[in-house]
This record gives structure tokens, C-alpha cells and sequence, in this order.
């Protein structure tokens, strides 16, 4: 009866086809000098623990048998579902990328990859989203596969846990496809609605190009400061902001459960910003209504509107006979001698705001939500497009439609991103009408004295 063992580390001898191959298989005879060999070493198989140093020889080993293939890897080059040329037999429609062992080194206890590690081919056969009907939230074919691109959990630099396939032989990723993902809607979002966007996937793909339809089951839009009331009175979130969702299984959809602007600060990356935020620059046109119908303050204008300048300082090189001092705000630099330098107010012969709205999508046709602060403080009816430009050349337009600007293309490109910027103008609340309005001598004069009560020495 010859013994066998099933499990577990064993001394063995092996055929060595590469010193730098990690485990042994069984193959057909090797015979050197008058010793024939039926293990072999390779990519499959036991875990060589320790060989003999050789090649192309037969070498005592200490292997592993039996035991779990689950091997940590650090990644090392983007995931890619192109065919791999050096491999005829690689699985169809699975991505993959290469990696390097991570390994535990007792002497310093702590794990990392070694330079000299060769990189080993890893596959994700189970990393893609599932796919949608973009209208009804469906299940269809799968997005990914479909696109070209893929949205895995890990990226380069990361560590993941694969196993070998003993079938095939090749390392898989022990890992699912984002169960979160970060989407831009390109609808309206109404409460306990759907909409239509794209997964934002930044680094290796650019973003806007896997569609997704969302769903609000929990009634979540009311209850953001997001949301805004359209035209049939109900609440939505506008088209052009942005969501987190969690695919859940039970409902096989993704739900939405917060929402933001898509930055943070004054960032405009991928997202939609607006100088309205703090509305400093646009009510520093209003204080050129000095001298406006009401009385009460030095320049004849109405109350409060001397103050929404009060962001800007006075000042200048004195008025000549053809008209006033020039408002200004007075602000730190560095390349002046006295460490502050003007900037003159823009003037216009109507008491306008302006806001700039700065957006990123994808060049299609949408509407783009007008922030409510800025709407809010115009009078209604009175803000328009005033400039459109885009940082590539396009044939592009937009219109104020209720509280929203509609952007639109010549030509539509759902996989082409470009950034718009838009600037508005609206007139100020309770200024409709006014333009060029008569002032007297005295009131100039008057002006002039305030302007200039910030120079004593003048």
C-alpha cells in the first residue's frame, strides 16, 4: 500500500521550468539522468513554501496542498476590457488589470509588495453594474460591457483579495461592482419619482457615460434643501444636481438617499457653480441707483441701497464737471506698495444683478437650475442670458425658461463633456422701470461728499 498525503505540507521533488514560478501541478514525465518527475512547476497547483535553487532540473520543494488559494495583490495598472493579446485563452467580457503579490516580512512585520515580484494577470468576472432601460429603470443588457468601460471598487495602488480559478488558472478579484455609486441626474428628480442620469466615474473614465435611471422610494426630495417647487406646484431636484444611490437588491433598483450641488466650496469641477453664492459682486451694481427716487440717505437714493454696496469701499481722483467719483472695493495685494489695490464697480443705466453660472455636462440638450436666491431677489421675468460660452467650439444656446436655463446643442454628444458658462442678468426688485432717472445739482454734490467722506484729506 503506498501512502498519499491529501492536506497540508509535504516535502516533494519537482520539475522547475522557471525559478520564478510559485506552484506545481502534475505533468507528464520529466526524466533527468535516471530520475523521472510528474510534478512540475507553474501558475497552478500547490504552493511551492521553499525550493531548491535550479531551473530546468529536478530540486526538492516543501509545498502547501489543500489549502486556500486567497492571495492579497496590490494593483498596478488601470482595469481594462480590451482582449489581452499574450493570452489565447482569456475569458471573454471579464476585465482585468495586473498586480503584485503583497507579502508579510517578519522582520519589519508589515506587509508590502518587493520590486523584484513579477505582476500577475487579474480578472473581475463579477465587477460590472447591472444594466438599465434609460427610460424605464428596466433591467437590460449590461451598461459596461456594452460601453467599453467599467466601474470597479478598486483602482491602482489599491490592495484586493483574488483567488485562483484551479479550472482556468487565473487570479479573480473577490469582489462585487459598487453597490454606491455618485450620479448626475439629466431629469427633473421629483418626490417618490425617477429620473435619468450618468454615473460619475472619475480617473481612468471620463465621467457622464454609464446611464442609470434613479428612484426616490423613500419620499427623500421633500425633505431636502435642494428641492425646489416647479410649475405644478410638486417638489423635485432639479436636473444638473448631483446624488448619492445604493443599488438595493430587494426593489433591483437604485435608491437615492442624499443630495448635493456635485463641489464643494468654490470648486466648479463637474458641477454646476454660482457666483450668487454670496451675491457681494452683483449688488455692487446697485449702488449706482444713487440718487433714486427715494430720499433719506446723502445721494437721494432709496434706503438699503447704498448698503448692498457696502461691500465696496469710495474713493478716486475726484469728479471733473461731467460726473461723479468712481466707487470702488478695496482689496489686499500683494504687488502694491501699500498692500491694497481698487477695483472699480461696473455702472449701467439700470440697477441690475448678475450672477455667472458655471457648469460641466455632457453635450446634450437640458435644463440647468437657476439658484432660488438669485431669482428670488430680480424681479420676476426680468433675468436673461446675457452671455454663453463654452471651452470648446460648439454651437450652443441658452434661454431663461422659468426657473431654469435651457442649454442647447446643434449637434448632441451624450459621450462628449465641456464646461459652459453662463452669466444672467436680472433687474433688482422693485427697480423695474427705472432707467436713467433725473437727479438734481445738489444731489450730485451731495453724492459726491459721501463717496468722498472715505478720503478726509481729499
Amino acid at each position: 500500500m503506498t501512502r498519499a498525503v491529501v492536506a497540508g505540507v509535504v516535502q516533494v521533488r519537482i520539475y522547475v521550468n522557471s525559478a520564478a514560478d510559485e506552484y506545481c501541478d502534475i505533468i507528464d514525465r520529466k526524466t533527468i539522468g535516471d530520475e523521472d518527475c510528474y510534478l512540475g512547476s507553474g501558475s497552478t497547483g500547490a504552493q511551492i513554501l521553499w525550493k531548491e535553487d535550479g531551473e530546468d532540473t529536478i530540486v526538492w520543494a516543501v509545498v502547501r496542498l489543500g489549502a486556500s488559494s486567497l492571495t492579497l495583490f496590490e494593483i498596478q495598472d488601470a482595469w481594462s476590457l480590451d482582449p489581452v493579446l499574450d493570452i489565447t485563452d482569456a475569458p471573454a467580457n471579464w476585465a482585468h488589470t495586473t498586480g503584485k503579490r503583497v507579502r508579510y516580512h517578519r522582520d519589519t512585520r508589515t506587509w508590502s509588495t518587493n520590486d523584484g515580484d513579477k505582476t500577475e494577470y487579474l480578472w473581475h468576472s463579477a465587477g460590472y453594474l447591472p444594466g438599465q432601460d434609460p427610460d424605464t429603470g428596466n433591467w437590460t443588457a449590461n451598461d459596461e460591457l456594452t460601453l467599453g468601460v467599467f466601474y470597479p471598487r478598486f483602482s491602482v495602488g489599491d490592495w484586493v483579495w483574488c483567488v485562483r480559478d484551479p479550472a482556468s488558472g487565473f487570479w479573480q478579484v473577490v469582489e462585487s461592482y459598487k453597490d454606491v455609486i455618485r450620479v448626475k441626474l439629466i431629469q427633473d428628480l421629483y418626490e417618490c419619482g425617477r429620473a435619468r442620469g450618468y454615473v460619475i466615474v472619475k480617473g481612468e473614465h471620463p465621467s457622464e457615460v454609464i446611464p442609470v435611471v434613479v428612484f426616490d422610494r423613500l419620499g427623500l426630495v421633500s425633505s431636502s434643501l435642494l428641492a425646489v417647487s416647479g410649475s405644478d406646484g410638486r417638489l423635485r431636484i432639479p436636473a444638473g444636481m448631483c446624488a448619492y444611490a445604493k443599488y438595493f437588491a430587494d426593489t433591483k433598483s437604485w435608491e437615492v438617499f442624499a443630495f448635493g450641488h456635485c463641489h464643494c466650496g468654490g470648486s466648479s469641477s463637474s458641477s454646476i457653480s454660482s457666483s450668487s453664492d454670496s451675491y457681494s459682486g452683483s449688488s455692487s451694481k446697485s449702488g449706482t441707483s444713487s440718487g433714486s427716487d427715494s430720499s433719506g440717505s446723502p445721494s437721494g437714493s432709496p434706503s438699503g441701497s447704498q448698503s448692498d454696496s457696502g461691500s465696496s469701499e469710495s474713493g478716486g481722483s475726484g469728479g471733473s464737471g461731467g460726473g461723479s467719483d468712481k466707487s470702488t472695493a478695496i482689496v489686499p495685494a500683494s504687488w502694491t506698495t501699500t498692500g491694497y489695490t481698487a477695483l472699480f464697480i461696473a455702472e449701467c443705466p439700470e440697477v441690475r444683478f448678475d450672477d455667472v453660472m458655471v457648469v460641466k455636462i455632457a453635450k446634450v440638450n437640458m435644463d440647468l437650475p437657476i439658484d432660488p436666491k438669485f431669482l428670488e431677489v430680480s424681479e420676476a421675468g426680468s433675468v436673461q442670458v446675457c452671455g454663453c460660452v463654452t471651452d470648446i467650439p460648439v454651437l450652443v444656446g441658452a434661454v431663461v425658461e422659468g426657473d431654469k436655463v435651457h442649454v442647447r446643442f446643434a449637434e448632441e454628444n451624450p459621450n462628449q463633456n465641456l464646461q459652459v458658462v453662463i452669466r444672467l442678468t436680472g433687474i433688482r426688485k422693485g427697480f423695474r422701470g427705472l432707467r436713467f432717472p433725473d437727479r438734481t445739482r445738489a444731489q450730485f454734490e451731495a453724492n459726491e461728499r459721501f463717496i468722498r467722506s472715505a478720503y478726509p484729506s481729499r
